[in-house]
């Protein structure tokens, strides 16, 4: 029973339990499991959807691509200022990873999801995960870091998994930019021990984590965290994390 609401639905109770507000002209709640009939149907059919005062609903579609994630890996070159770069697949995805980590440049740019995609996949770029692999991450040193923009767009990237202990685990090692941006993107998996673990980032050195959540448990030796594991000058605007962060020294849930 939250707030009068009496259900064996943890899902409905949630929703009882976050706070209702209202500006006047809308009712909204700041994050809402969407158990509409007419909700968009999202990997796992329930997911957390935006509202929050001066929330402005994107466009469809919002980005015009410059050229796919493929291209700009086969280029091998730096991305340009000012380009947008779409994801639309796990392999995809891990081109970034890999493009990042060979220290290629992404300030300036734009890197955008397509749909939803899962780690786990059949696609031969990562048919290792089969064999016990893991999901490295993008950017795993201070160096070679994410510095652009990435917009998940509202869709939801599940199966994140770590078959064996990685540096830096995360969806993203880490982020060191002011202007690097991670924004608008679900994310569902399991993170193992590292000296520092997170489900969004695992080190927020500099830029900004906003409208993200994070579902599955975060272990990490020296510091666990749902959404970011260390935090050192950064921002985390908006996020909510379903989980449990567990750490020997330092636990937080974002």
């Amino acid at each position: 029973n939250v707030g009068g609401v009496k259900s064996e639905d943890l899902t409905v109770l949630l929703n009882a339990w976050v706070d209702t507000h209202d500006t006047g002209d809308v009712i909204y709640r700041s994050w809402l499991f969407d158990l509409s009939e007419g909700c968009v149907e999202k990997t796992g059919g329930r997911y957390p959807t935006h509202r929050y005062p001066n929330y402005v609903s994107q466009e469809d579609p919002k980005y015009k691509a410059t050229s796919s994630m493929t291209t700009l890996y086969e280029m091998d070159a730096d991305a340009e200022r000012g380009a947008f770069y779409s994801i639309s697949t796990a392999e995809e995805l891990g081109f970034l990873a890999e493009y990042v980590n060979r220290g290629r440049n992404t300030k300036g740019a734009t890197f955008f999801l397509t749909c939803d995609m899962s780690i786990i996949t059949k696609d031969a770029h990562y048919k290792g995960f089969y064999t016990g692999e893991s999901w490295v991450p993008i950017g795993t040193s201070s160096a070679n870091s994410f510095r652009g923009v990435f917009d998940g767009q509202g869709f939801v990237i599940t199966e994140v998994l770590f078959g064996q202990k990685e540096d830096a685990p995360g969806l993203f090692g880490y982020l060191n930019d002011n202007d690097a941006i991670i924004k608008n993107i679900g994310v569902t998996g399991n993170v193992p021990d590292g000296e520092t673990s997170g489900g969004i980032v695992c080190e927020l050195i500099e830029g900004t984590i906003s409208n993200c959540w994070y579902s599955g448990n975060v272990y990490g030796d020296d510091y666990a965290g749902g959404i970011a594991g260390r935090v050192r000058d950064g921002n985390i605007e908006n996020c909510v994390y379903f989980g449990t962060a567990t750490s020997r020294d330092y636990a937080g849930g974002i």
